[in-house]
């Protein structure tokens, strides 16, 4: 095992050169072909085996084939970028008006690592390892193409392994790995909800049904799902992250939308939260004589 360390810490710099090179490109949701590119260019050089492109869209697979018979795992890593436009003045900042602010360029630099290292320990490997590169992560559809798409066909993984970096946990350092029995990462779902009512002048509201208002209520709302429906040793989180509505300051608008996200640790929570979702937001703008759409 030191052995490999020692490689490992030795290959550092590459993975970090991967890593910068990938940060400079980033490319939203399913639409990443600069990075599937990129990484099918480093896969051919280091020698990895049944190289499959376009899965999905522009998803990438490969393989390291042990000379040992074994089982299959695969490693999967993200590869998609966010719309926020990068202010850090880094050397390798991204100047396309995209990000990897979410760390995906290190995910993909880091599988990159681990798969030059299992190459030249092929030799000495028991069974398959099976690469897995994922656009499509922020925008929750790119999992379900490569899926669609055989990604888990031949060769069918027995199992499968993912991480995130550490900037969404303070608990591990760098250098350290965190594990935990059980759900660990969360789903991931998105919601949006329309509430109309009707417009009218800001200084005569009773003869208008305000939506601002409903969403006001709602989103506070929504809240108590979490603290006062859910177990607190089952628990989920409930964000909501924009609101939009009216144009102008002193009329009332005749519809006002929010967005957020769920993130939840098991099914059972999950298919309650969007139940409760549902329900809540239908009674609030009824309440207040409108109707919400989710």
């Amino acid at each position: 095992m030191k052995g490999i360390l020692e490689e490992a810490n030795a290959i550092g710099p590459q993975i970090t050169a991967w890593r910068r090179d990938l940060h400079q490109i980033p490319e939203l949701g399913l639409e990443t072909p600069e990075t599937s590119a990129y990484i099918l260019q480093e896969l051919k050089k280091m020698g990895a085996e049944d190289i499959k492109e376009k899965i999905g869209g522009w998803g990438v697979a490969a393989l390291v084939k042990g000379t040992l018979p074994g089982k299959i795992l695969a490693i999967r890593a993200d590869c998609d970028g966010l719309p926020i436009v990068e202010e850090t003045g880094l050397p390798f900042a991204s100047k396309n008006g995209r990000m990897h602010a979410c760390g995906h360029d290190a995910h993909t630099a880091m599988a990159l690592g681990a798969a030059k290292l299992l190459i030249a320990h092929k030799n000495e490997l028991a069974g398959t390892v099976k690469f897995i590169f994922q656009p499509g992560e922020e925008n929750v559809k790119g999992a379900k193409a490569m899926i669609d798409d055989g990604v888990m066909e031949n060769p069918a993984p027995d199992a499968l392994l993912g991480l995130h970096t550490g900037c969404l946990w303070k608990e591990a350092g760098p250098g350290e790995i965190g594990v935990r029995y059980g759900a660990l990462m969360a789903a991931v779902d998105r919601f949006q909800i329309t509430f109309r009512g009707k417009g009218g002048h800001g200084a005569t509201p009773h003869l208008a049904v305000d939506p601002v208002t409903m969403a006001s209520a709602a989103v506070m709302e929504l809240q108590t799902i979490i603290s006062r429906e859910l177990s607190p040793l089952d628990p989920a989180v409930l964000t909501i992250g924009r609101i939009a509505g009216g144009t102008t300051f002193n009329v009332i608008a005749e519809e006002c939308v929010i967005e957020g996200t769920v993130r939840t640790l098991s099914p059972e929570t999950r298919d309650f939260m969007e139940k409760r979702i549902r329900a809540l937001a239908s009674r609030t703008a009824e309440g207040m004589r409108g109707e919400a759409v989710v």
